[in-house]
This record gives C-alpha cells, structure tokens and sequence, in this order.
C-alpha cells in the first residue's frame, strides 16, 4: 500500500511552507514582587536581572505579527452565472467554488495537500483510492460525511444533469456507461463504506487522478431542496470550506465571510473577502490604483508601467496554463468545412494582437498546449513545435483558401459572404480587440463581413453549448494532467462546444488516460494535439495568457500556481495602511 501526507505532514509541510503557523502571542506576565530587604553598606548589591522585551501581541505568521483587522478586496472578472458546480462553465464560478468547498485534495501552490482527507493511499494494482475524512463540519453544524462526496461524483455522471466536464469523469469505473444511460448511478466506482471513508474506483491506472478531477461534496438534502434555485443566490448555498458566502450583489460583488466551522479555521486569517465582479478592465486598473482592491491582475502595457513604478506595489509575472482562442461550431453548414477553418485561422494576425492591442503582455499561441505544460521531462510546446506557423507556411493564401472552401459548400463567393463570431465580454477592451479581428478578417479574406455579439460569459457560453453559433471566443484553464485538454473535445464532452463527434479520436484519449509511462503519454499528446490543430483546425489558438499581477507589499499568501482556482485561504496582510 502507498501512503500518503497525513494531517501532521500536510500541516508542517505544506502550511510552513506556505502561510506559516499562526499563533496568538500575548505578553509575558510580569515576575511577582518580593519584599525588599534593608541593604547592608558591607554587602555589595546583586545585579538585577535583565528586562525580557514583552512579546508582540496578536498572531505571528512566518514571523511577521498579521493585522488585527483582515480583510481583503479582489476582482473576479467574470459575473458567476451560476454557483451550481454541476452546471457551471464559468472561470470565476469555479474561483468562488474552491473557497467555498472543501475537495478531498486541494492544490496549494502545486502541492497537493488533504483538505477533505487527512490521508489516503492507492492499492498495489492502482485501481482503487481509499481517502479517510478527517473532521469537518457544514456551515450548519452538521458533519461532511463519505455520502456527501458520493452524491456530488454521482450527478456529475447522471445522464440528466448534463454536467459539461462528464467526459473527463469516464475515468471513474462505470462513469462513460452511466452518462450514456446504461447502468444506474449507484453503480459508479465512488462509494463510501462509512461516513468517514471514501473509496475511488478507476477503469485504468490513473497516476494524475488528483490533478485530474476535482471532489467537492455536496449535501443532497439542501441540494434537491432549492432544486433549480441552487446557486443562483447566496442563501441557497451551504458551504464547508473556508470560506461561506453572506451576498451576492449580481454584477456588482460576492462577499465570502470566514467560516468558523471548516477543519482548518485556525489558519484561515481573512474575515472577509470581497470580490468585485468587473466588466471593464480600466475600471478595474482604476480600483487597484486607488487602493479599493489589494491585488490584480494587470494586462494593459500603460498601466504595467504606472503600476511598476510605484513603491507600494509588487508585480510577479506569472505564464498561466491557459489558452486564448477562437473555436468553431462543425455543426454550423460553413464551419463543418476544414479549409473555411484553417483559412480564418491562418488570417488571423497575432503578431499585432499580441503586440499592439494585447501590449505584449501574454505570449503568442503555436497550439492548443501552453510553454509550462509537461509530460515527464518532456515541454510539451518544444516537443510538438510551432503548428501555428507550420499552417501558415502550407496556406500563404487564405483567401484562396476560404473560396475553396466556400465553393465545396455552396459556391458563394467570398465577396458576398459573412460570418458570426461571439464574444464573451462586454467590455470596451473586447469590443476594440474584436473589431480589429472583423477589419482583419474582411481584408485578409476579402469577405463582406463579420457579425461581432457580445454578452455575459455565463450567458454566451449558454447559447454557444445549444449550437446556438458559428464561431466564439474564450480562453481556457488547463489543469496539470496533459490529458484534461484533450478530453475537452471527445464526443460526450460540452465544454468546448466545437461538436466534434469523433471515434477515432475519442479512442486516442482513452488510450492516453491509460498510459503511464511519460514517453509514450508525450507521444499520444502529439498525436492528440495534431488532430486538433493540424488535421481538422477545431480551434484557432490566438494567444497564452500570462497575468503581470499586482499587490500592495502588506498582501502575502496569494497562490501562484499557473494551475487551478484562486484559494483565499492562505491569504493575509501585514502592515495595511
């Protein structure tokens, strides 16, 4: 059996390394009196001993005293459209949910550590993860219990909740058979054979399982008791994590207040945390400069520059796993023909996108993989090249290209013809980026036009899932496991709605799921990523995020990790003005 971090490891490790220990250090009491004693002129006098200098009042964490009063204020983009984890689709969804739930492993800082669990361990065949829950409690009192976690793997799986991510839970024995309606839900290999024990059970050797996959739990009864209503409200959520929520202000702010029922409430330092949901970048820049957030993520060249020259802020550049593209919709009559899109693609201008409107601030995209994705040893982005520019190279001419095209559809000329591409974002920066793209689309491709949409991500990324599109944009996380991408476009997956229904392809991602050694993986992720770009052009990568973020010298503990969601938990200041 292969052990695992226990409480005691994951505390000394993870939480010295990262936030610290705190404790409350008070004062010294003073050494009681004694009577004094007449001096006698012939005996010298005994030296006193020295005064020990008092101890800082307050908690001390990594050996700086926290301010009494902790509080944070942060932007979170994105409006969440719901806080339902099993219909979301939403980066800032997801950001709000890590702080409100507590998965059986979290990611801190690319260190996995037990949150739900205090330890777990695999069988010698690897098939089966056994996790013992330690003690935690739902914001009501009551115990988080092995059923809770059940019943969230459960729904995921469920035909009839149309989870978007189901595909990349066929990981889990009798998940693929349960989302296509063949088996009951009972039968899914997550089970718990007492309230204090999870048991895991996989199709196939799966090493990145906790990179993979994220195990919130969920409490059915207050679940099925708001029905359709849950999430769309803060009083209809019930957390176990560090954080719960006390208002949700929509399109304006969430407030997260600590809670002081979660396992690990001695080392949550923050009170309150409010985020602020923004539209307009410049709004936001606005906020950090006058100190109404304390952290940001800055993208704007003009503001990189004011924001480094101030003394008060530090600015850590960190790349992202996350990929900034245009998608197609093969179920559209267009876009269901390769040459239209590889002849969008290879006319998109990413020299200036990434210079000039993105001011240089991300990195431009060669593929679907971004420079800090792995397999092993192996960089995938080096291993696999530059299929960006390789397209380029084979089409120097997408006009010609996209009237291929167009002639093996229907014959209309390109002159007369227009497309539709949808935005998620109503902000000015968007629509300036976006009509850049339509003049340079019309240009390159000598078409009549480009129809631009915008909307709130949550409620562009609900029409695009119906079809309800030709071509969108977003951008999208990655998690560590090479395979998560990949499984984005197998046929059961909604995520990204590209519908591309393909057996040969799906069978390639089953067999990298299975695959352990990194050699073999690196070769499958080659093979996967060709298919996408190369082959069938599903999407059109633009560009590789990376965040110029911003904080005042008093924040510490904010997460660096490309990977995952923002975790407030390690989060505090020292010394706020």
């Amino acid at each position: 059996m292969k052990k695992y971090v226990s409480i005691v490891l994951a505390l000394v490790l993870v939480l010295g390394m990262l936030a610290g220990c705190g404790q409350k250090q008070e004062e010294a009491p003073a050494a009681p009196s004694t009577p004094s004693t007449p001096a006698t002129p012939s005996t010298p006098s005994t030296p006193s001993e020295p005064v020990k200098p008092a101890e800082p009042e307050g908690i001390v964490v990594n050996g700086e005293t926290i301010d009494k009063e902790q509080y944070l204020n942060v932007v979170g983009s994105d409006e969440p459209g719901t806080l339902d984890e099993f219909h979301n689709s939403v980066a800032a969804t997801g950001n709000i949910l890590s702080n409100l739930f507590t998965p059986l492993v979290r990611n801190m800082d690319g260190v996995l550590v037990g949150d739900g669990c205090e330890s777990w361990e695999t069988s010698e065949d690897g098939l089966t993860w056994t996790f013992h829950l330690r003690d935690n409690y739902w914001q009501d009192g009551t115990p988080v219990t092995a059923q809770d976690y059940v019943y969230s793997a459960q729904m995921k799986l469920k035909p009839e909740t149309a989870f978007p991510y189901a595909g990349n839970w066929y990981l889990i024995k009798n998940g693929q058979a349960i989302n296509e309606g063949k088996m009951d839900a009972s039968e899914l290999g997550v089970t718990a054979p007492d309230d204090k024990t999870v048991v895991i059970e996989t199709e196939y050797v799966v090493p990145s399982l906790l990179n993979t996959l994220t195990f919130y739990p969920q409490k059915q009864d207050h679940y099925e008791k708001y029905g359709e209503k849950y999430g769309t409200e803060a009083d209809t959520m019930l957390s176990c994590g560090p954080f719960i929520i006390t208002d949700w202000t929509h399109n304006s702010s969430i407030t997260l207040e600590k809670n002081e029922k979660y396992w690990d409430a001695e080392h949550v330092y923050l009170e309150k945390v409010t985020v602020y949901s923004i539209a307009e970048p410049t709004t936001s820049y606005n906020m950090l400069d006058n100190g109404s957030v304390d952290y940001l993520a800055v993208a704007d060249n003009d503001y990189i520059e004011r924001f480094t020259a101030r003394e008060d802020l530090v600015n850590t550049r960190v790349q992202l796993a996350r990929t900034f593209m245009w998608f197609f919709n093969m179920k559209d009559k267009y876009f269901a023909n390769e040459k239209i899109r590889k002849a969008i693609t290879v006319a998109f201008d990413r020299d200036a996108t990434v210079e000039v409107l993105l001011g240089g601030v991300p990195i431009k995209a060669k593929g679907l993989y971004t420079h800090v994705m792995y397999e092993g040893d192996y960089n995938i982005r080096e291993y696999d090249g530059d299929l960006i520019q390789a397209m380029v190279d084979k089409y120097p001419d997408p006009a010609a290209l996209l009237q291929e095209g167009l002639n093996e559809v229907d014959g209309t000329k390109a002159a007369d013809w227009t497309f539709k591409a949808g935005f998620g974002s109503t902000g000015s920066k968007m629509k300036e980026q976006a009509e850049y793209w339509q003049d340079t689309m019309i240009k390159k491709l000598g078409i009549k036009g480009v129809e631009l949409s915008f909307d709130d991500y949550a409620i562009a990324m609900d029409g695009w899932q119906t079809g309800n599109f030709q071509v969108a944009c977003l951008s999208w996380g990655s998690t560590a496991d090479t395979a998560y991408m990949l499984n984005l476009f197998t046929t059961k997956s909604n995520a990204i709605p590209v519908h591309f229904d393909n057996p040969e392809f799906d069978e390639l991602v089953n067999t990298l799921n299975k695959t352990v050694d990194p050699a073999e993986r690196m070769k499958i992720v080659q093979k996967g990523e060709d298919i996408i770009i190369t082959q069938n052009c599903l999407v059109c990568p633009i560009s590789y995020n990376c965040n110029n973020v911003f904080e005042y010298k008093y924040v510490r503990g904010v997460d660096r990790s490309p990977f995952g969601n923002s975790s407030y938990k390690t989060v505090y200041t020292v010394g706020r003005p």
